[in-house]
C-alpha cells in the first residue's frame, strides 16, 4: 500500500523513529512505513536514541514499552527535558489496559500490545500518520 497525497503531506520528510531490540514486529512496521514511502530511523537503546531525541526533528516515536538500558517512561522523560513536543506511540509486552493508561497519563500519544499481526501493524501505521497530522495542526 503507498502513501497517499495527505500521509505525504503530513510527513512532510520529518523522520520516525523507532526504538527497540530488533524484532519481527518493527521489521515489518519498517516495511509498512517503506510501503508510504516513509524510511525510519532505528535505535536498538535508549543511549542510542538519546542523542537523536534530543536533536533531530522527529515526527514520531514508536517505543518498545522495554528497552535494554530503559523503558518508554526514559523516552517521554528525554523528550520533555528537551521540551520536544514529539508523540510517542508506545509498543508493550504486556499491554493491560493499566499499562496503557498510565503510558498515556505520562505522556504517551497510544499504547499498543506486542506481538502485532499485519493488519495491526498497518493499523498502528495509520495511526501514526493521524497523530503527525493531528501534531502538526495544533502546532
Amino acid at each position: 500500500m503507498s502513501a497517499t497525497q495527505p500521509e505525504r503531506d503530513a510527513m512532510n520528510n520529518t523522520p520516525i523513529l523507532l526504538i527497540c531490540s530488533p524484532s519481527k514486529v518493527l521489521h515489518t512496521f519498517d516495511e509498512v512505513l517503506h510501503a508510504k514511502l516513509q524510511s525510519p530511523m532505528m535505535a536498538a537503546t535508549l543511549q542510542a536514541a538519546g542523542p537523536i531525541l534530543a536533536q533531530t526533528p522527529l515526527a514520531l516515536v514508536v517505543c518498545a514499552s522495554e528497552l535494554i538500558d530503559g523503558t518508554y517512561r526514559d523516552v517521554l522523560r528525554i523528550l520533555s527535558r528537551e521540551r520536544r513536543a514529539v508523540p510517542v506511540l508506545v509498543v508493550s509486552l504486556r499491554a493491560r489496559e493499566e499499562e496503557c493508561a498510565e503510558a498515556r497519563r505520562l505522556g504517551a500519544a497510544d499504547c499498543m500490545p506486542r506481538p502485532l499481526s499485519i493488519e495491526e501493524v498497518q493499523t498502528l501505521s495509520d495511526k501514526a500518520f493521524e497523530l503527525i497530522a493531528r501534531t502538526r495542526d495544533t502546532a
